[in-house]
C-alpha cells in the first residue's frame, strides 16, 4: 500500500469482508498444523459410520453452525486438538 501511495495514488480495498484489509493492519492467526493422522482417523470414522454421526458427535462438543465435510473435518480437528491441550 505504501508503495501505491508513493506513486501518488490513493489504495482502494473493496468487496469482501474486510478479512483482507485486517490480515493488512493486524496479520493474521496462527494456526496450529493439520494433523495427517487425526484427519485420516476422522476420514476413517466417516467413511464408516457416515458424515452425519461425526456431526451429531461434533454438536455435542462443539455448538452446532453450518456445516459441510470440510468444515466439520476442521472442527472435529480443532475440537480434537484442543482436547489433547
Amino acid at each position: 500500500m505504501s508503495a501505491i501511495r508513493a506513486r501518488g495514488r490513493l489504495p482502494l480495498l473493496v468487496g469482501g469482508t474486510m478479512l483482507y484489509f485486517k490480515a493488512l493492519t493486524e496479520g493474521l492467526s496462527t494456526l496450529p498444523p493439520a494433523d495427517p493422522a487425526t484427519r485420516a482417523a476422522l476420514d476413517a470414522r466417516a467413511a464408516a459410520s457416515g458424515w452425519p454421526a461425526l456431526h451429531a458427535e461434533l454438536a455435542r462438543i462443539d455448538p452446532p453452525r453450518r456445516r459441510g465435510s470440510r468444515r466439520t473435518m476442521r472442527n472435529a480437528s480443532s475440537a480434537r486438538w484442543k482436547s489433547t491441550r
